[in-house]
């Protein structure tokens, strides 16, 4: 596998040829806008199975070229895209992998602790954790976006007061965002409260 760095280009389609055995003709460039920044890529068409689920005739996007910072450091070779929404895109009626398996909901558990193995389960909750974690509804349209109503480290909190703030859990991402003030407080805190080397 080719990962190119930042602003450079790499030729995935051949990359990913050389993989595939039911890969079908590109379709069309597309340009998408992530949290941390652009991916322009080429559009195909495959078969994807997961387990004993399989979407016939999926889209999936070859990235050309970025501008992520830090993409090719990570330890995965691609995103595995769970939004809700039915269409992949704004720009066209192709569908998301979750509508194309018919899959309403998916359970993600990450490991507590560096290289512990984490796991994804499409289609509902993992048994084992049932009654351990509280559901809460979802009300975004675009993410799985949440009402938070509180957070905080040490003596500040953000977000407790209405209007409060709006979530999303992405697994797809390892920031943290929200609003500046709140989190520069948030961040005051950790700053006089942990170690540079967080061993506290």
């Amino acid at each position: 596998y080719t990962c190119c760095k930042a602003g450079e280009r790499t030729d995935a389609k051949t990359t990913y040829r050389a993989m595939s055995e039911t890969e079908l003709a590109p379709l069309k460039r597309v340009d998408v806008t992530f949290g941390q920044g652009k991916v322009q890529g080429t559009l195909i068409r495959d078969n994807v199975h997961i387990g004993a689920l399989r979407a016939v005739n999926q889209s999936i996007l070859l990235a050309m070229s970025h501008s992520i910072a830090g993409y090719c450091d990570g330890s995965y070779d691609g995103v595995l895209g769970l939004g809700h929404r039915k269409f992949a895109r704004e720009s066209d009626r192709d569908t998301s992998l979750l509508a194309t398996l018919r899959v309403p909901s998916y359970s993600i558990c990450f490991g507590r602790f560096e290289d512990d193995p984490g796991r994804v389960e499409l289609g509902g909750e993992m048994a084992e954790l049932a009654g351990k974690y509280r559901e809460v509804p979802v009300v975004g349209r675009r993410h799985w976006a949440v009402q938070m109503s509180a957070t905080g480290f040490g003596s500040v909190a953000a977000c407790d007061t209405p209007p409060y703030c709006g979530a999303i859990v992405d697994s797809g991402t390892s920031l943290i965002a929200g609003p500046q003030a709140q989190v520069r407080a948030l961040l005051d805190q950790l700053n006089t409260s942990v170690a540079d080397d967080c061993s506290n």
